[in-house]
């Protein structure tokens, strides 16, 4: 079943063009990632300081295994030093309703 990730990162005041050059600078290569089916970039319309992707993917640990390698190359630091907040995720089923 695909899993859909609901990934928001709420940068610091006035991060947000920085954060989302960061974020979209890694899309294209987790395009390429094994179990990655899309993923869309959005900026929120009431701040522009949050980011949320909306990814799908074939399963929830492809999504883990894809946040193990960013952790490992030291991508999740670099994106921590520009959010007020942890990254929230939420893993969704996508259903045929």
């Amino acid at each position: 079943m695909v899993c859909v990730v609901t990934a928001e990162f709420t940068g610091k005041d006035g991060a947000g063009p920085a954060l989302l050059e960061c974020l979209s600078e890694m899309v294209p290569e987790t395009r390429k990632k094994e179990g990655a089916i899309s993923i869309d970039v959005c900026v929120d319309q009431d701040n522009s300081d949050r980011i949320v992707l909306v990814e799908r993917w074939d399963s929830r640990s492809h999504h883990e295994n894809y946040v193990a390698y960013r952790k490992e190359r030291g991508d999740i630091d670099k994106i921590m030093t520009m959010l007020s907040s942890p990254p929230k995720f939420i893993w969704s089923d996508l259903m045929d309703a």
